[in-house]
């Protein structure tokens, strides 16, 4: 995956031909429903061909597969699929391995310094001995690099079908997922938050919630924040509504965001 920096006269098909992928790869890692619609400046997320795939309207698990030599259970561990059946438009799939013809005057040394990898994975994935001879012709499967892991908390307040269909396609990439906001009140109780679509969506994607409340009151109010924090007893009450509303919707964390304190 890439990123690359619209300038002036760049259209998707040029972008599309530049970085050897399709304008329907990119339109879709970038939620773009126009190729007309690119500004100077936008950051564009480009799929790197055999390495990235993007899940196009009729495809399935099988045909993915089938597509680029790997088996769905790879795919599935790859990509962290808690279920097969579901996969979304949009989803960016990482291919696990992609296959080089050997050359002549090829080692298993110099195709892993090609290809940023290493003899030892390269000997592994293709059950080569150490040492082993390669022939010209013979094909291996050459790893992916692996995606840096690193935690990720995505913010949403689109809660509709659209809000939903988002983190279907990009819950994967993230560690947490916090809907914004429920919102105390003065006597501890929280304003409801209709949530219940990204809820499920991120229970699809494996996605950790994480329930985030805040002393918003026609913006960040530090008298609501003052009146919490001065009262044990409504921290008490306030404490007791945010664990029932947990247990109820099955979020797994808490995120605290009282400004203006």
């Amino acid at each position: 995956m890439r990123i690359h920096v619209v300038e002036s006269g760049d259209t998707l098909w040029r972008l599309a031909r530049m970085y050897d992928t399709t304008v329907t790869q990119i339109a879709l890692a970038n939620q773009i429903t126009s190729e007309n619609i690119l500004a100077v400046g936008q950051s564009l997320v480009i799929p790197t061909p055999n390495i990235d795939y993007v899940v196009e309207p009729g495809d399935n698990l099988v045909r993915i597969t089938e597509r680029f030599g790997v088996t769905v259970q790879e795919l599935i561990e790859t990509n962290n699929i808690t279920d097969p059946n579901l996969i979304y438009v949009g989803r960016m799939l990482h291919i696990p391995y992609f296959y080089y013809q050997v050359r002549p005057g090829d080692t298993v040394y110099l195709i892993a310094n090609r290809y940023g990898s290493s003899v030892a994975k390269i000997n592994e994935l293709n059950r080569l001995p150490n040492n082993a001879v390669i022939y010209p012709g013979q094909q291996l499967k050459i790893p992916t690099n692996s995606k840096e892991e690193i935690e990720v908390n995505a913010y949403t307040t689109t809660f509709n079908e659209q809000g939903r269909n988002e983190i279907l396609a990009l819950g994967s990439f993230f560690t947490y997922l916090t809907p914004f906001s429920y919102q105390v009140r003065e006597d501890g109780s929280i304003t409801p938050l209709n949530d219940q679509l990204v809820l499920e969506a991120a229970r699809i994607t494996n996605t950790v919630p994480l329930l985030v409340i805040t002393n918003f009151q026609k913006g960040f109010n530090s008298d609501l924040a003052a009146a919490i924090l001065r009262n044990p007893d409504v921290q008490d009450t306030l404490i007791n509504n945010i664990i029932r509303e947990m247990e109820a919707k099955g979020y797994q964390g808490l995120n605290f965001d009282f400004e203006y304190v």
